[in-house]
């Protein structure tokens, strides 16, 4: 063994060989202060409709603040924030994988849940963002550096019909967009006529000849048709060469997606509804996806978003994550986005809201760069935010039909 000296070591944690963020990470707790949801509506959804969203404001003692963004029913989501901020008041905010225990682990008879792991998400990612700008970093760079500072990114793109849907694609492309997605039915049911299933064919067919080959294009389903349905969808869609299928079935029926996924040459995406490693892990063991798609706003904030990426690297899986949310969600998306090597694109969201940042984010020929200022590298306008406040929403009756499956979205088409 030689003169190795274990208890020697001691010296390599000196003054000489010490980082900043160590350093930085020895010194005085930071210690969360306040914990505080904000909650608005821009009044305007994907161009159309309204949405109220809900952002996380945490503030610490020596006057850093850090923000976040939650998913879903923004109501709700804000009274968990405010439970689980109560029980957060005097911690670290820098110690984020330890607070994140602490709140899934906090009440001993349940666990998780949408609504409680979009609060948990929303509070992460601000932690991270406070964490990062303590250390005078972006997020990116505490998850270990970026493997790529230039991200690929997608649209969602709608149309009443086939040629409307034709030209929403069409105009994509004009302002840059190498890939887009959509939703080609006419009915939320689980049976498509002979008709209604020409149609989604059509459509598909006919947005690949306007892009042409060169322009990937998703399609997505919101996992609504029955298995032998989505069956016969890939079949029909699969010559048009789709990046991939999203949610062709809904999250629990994790053997109806393995036995698809075994059946067609279609790749298909799911993760949109699932929530914390757990919820992914019997999707990678079956193998079911080639592309999951976790969303940061309720699967675990960015703490929990780099733990499912591992996990789907093991399986050979890369991620593409869903965002329908605002740019809060998309940024800080992007930090992980940046520092895992099983990437493959990221759902861009809702830019049509103008305001809700200080500096507005801009993607270019489909394409993100990363920001180097600390923390997420964005601020919020809370002078906007207060100036909208959030308002009863009534959700558009999105496709529904006759079978018993009222199908309701707040937003339209493009909210995919």
């Amino acid at each position: 063994m030689g003169d190795i000296r274990w208890a020697g070591t001691r010296g390599l944690c000196g003054s000489r060989f010490s980082s900043p963020g160590a350093a930085n990470e020895s010194s005085a707790p930071v210690k969360i202060q306040s914990v505080t949801p904000l909650t608005f509506n821009p009044e305007v959804y994907y161009g159309r409709g309204s949405f109220n969203y809900c952002y996380v404001r945490i503030e610490t003692d020596n006057g850093l603040v850090g923000y976040g963004e939650c998913s879903l029913m923004p109501g709700s989501v804000a009274g968990a924030v405010e439970t689980i901020g109560d029980y957060l008041i005097g911690r670290d905010a820098r110690r984020v994988e330890q607070v994140w225990s602490s709140m899934y682990y906090m009440w001993h008879n349940v666990r998780g849940g949408v609504v409680y792991m979009s609060a948990m998400s929303g509070i992460d990612i601000a932690l991270w963002d406070i964490k990062a700008k303590a250390a005078g970093l972006p997020i990116y760079e505490m998850l270990g550096g970026p493997m790529r500072t230039r991200l690929r990114c997608y649209r969602g793109i709608s149309g009443a019909d086939t040629d409307e849907l034709v030209q929403s694609a069409t105009d994509a492309v004009a302002d840059g967009w190498t890939a887009m997605k959509f939703d080609p039915l006419s009915t939320a049911g689980y049976y498509l006529s002979p008709a209604q299933f020409e149609e989604a064919v059509a459509k598909v067919g006919a947005v690949r000849t306007a892009v042409g080959p060169d322009v990937d294009i998703m399609v997505e389903t919101h996992g609504r048709l029955s298995l032998g349905m989505i069956r016969k969808l890939a079949e029909g869609i699969a010559e048009f060469n789709p990046m991939f299928l999203e949610e062709p079935c809904g999250p629990e029926y994790t053997s109806a997606m393995e036995k698809l996924s075994q059946e067609t040459t279609v790749p298909l995406a799911t993760g949109e509804r699932l929530y914390t490693r757990w919820g992914f892990r019997e999707l990678f063991e079956r193998e079911a996806v080639s592309y999951a798609q976790p969303d940061i706003g309720h699967s675990g904030g960015i703490s929990e978003l780099r733990k499912i990426a591992s996990m789907a690297e093991a399986y050979g899986i890369a991620v593409a994550p869903h965002n329908p949310f605002s740019v809060l969600n998309f940024v800080a998306s992007a930090q992980v986005d940046a520092s895992i090597p099983n990437f493959l694109i990221q759902e861009s969201g809702n830019f049509a809201i103008e305001g809700v940042l200080k500096e507005p984010v801009r993607i270019v020929d489909g394409h993100y760069d990363l920001p180097t200022g600390p923390g997420l590298g964005v601020e919020p306008d809370e002078d906007f935010i207060a100036a909208h406040p959030p308002r009863p929403v009534e959700p558009e009756r999105w496709r529904e039909q006759s079978m018993g499956r009222p199908y309701t979205f707040a937003g339209g088409d493009d909210g995919l």
